[in-house]
């Protein structure tokens, strides 16, 4: 994967899951979802590491993924 969207977008075709469910564990929108993994609005520290926790799997690996992503993303 080469961006945040494309981490994003691989693991819901894996696990069957849709953008709307994922925005509900983050507690948003599935357009605010959207604006935050192609990098027009922030991702916080916060809703990387519940990102990470909604994905499963080595969270800490995750979250670091994750935010490095979001952070390559700032426009």
């Amino acid at each position: 994967m080469n961006s945040l969207e494309g981490l994003v977008g691989a693991w819901l075709a894996e696990h069957h899951a849709t953008k709307k469910w994922l925005a509900g564990e983050l507690g948003c929108t599935p357009e605010t979802l959207n604006r935050k993994l192609c990098g027009t609005s922030e991702l916080s520290v916060t809703e990387a590491r519940r990102l990470a926790e909604a994905m499963g799997g080595d969270v800490g690996i995750l979250f670091n993924s994750i935010c490095q992503f979001a952070a390559e993303n700032v426009i």
